[in-house]
């Protein structure tokens, strides 16, 4: 990473870096993005595109307190992380973003030059928060 910041700086550019703590990054993952990805990007369709779609959807949950449970609801969002499966969907799901990650301490930057800081700053802080 910091080979990649120094070569910025030679070309005359600026890294902009943001530091990430994704402790829930699995459970946000959004089913229907995750499937639209998956077929747009990745070219998946048919059965193995169904096979995903019938792991990821239909979860449910409930919680126990003592002896006694919750009513099951339907997760909507997420990745199973006890899967290595659920740890692929999530880097394809994330694939686009250029991240250097460790557990779930993440480095999101980008390089840009100082003319167009303020609007790639901008872009960066958006697509953090939406």
């Amino acid at each position: 990473m910091v080979t990649d910041f120094l070569l910025a700086a030679d070309r005359g550019e600026v890294t902009l870096l943001s530091l990430l703590d994704l402790s829930a990054a699995f459970d946000t993952v959004d089913h229907d993005f995750l499937i639209n990805r998956l077929y747009h990007s990745f070219g998946l369709r048919d059965n193995a595109l169904l096979w995903i779609k019938s792991f990821i959807t239909g979860r449910t949950q409930t919680v126990r307190v003592g002896d006694q449970y919750s009513v099951y609801s339907e997760i909507d969002y997420g990745v199973s992380q006890g899967s290595v499966f659920g740890q692929i969907l999530f880097l394809l799901y994330t694939a686009d973003v250029l991240i250097i990650a460790y557990a779930d301490d993440t480095q999101l930057y980008v390089h840009t030059t100082t003319y167009n800081c303020l609007t790639v700053l901008g872009r960066l802080i958006s697509s953090l928060f939406g």
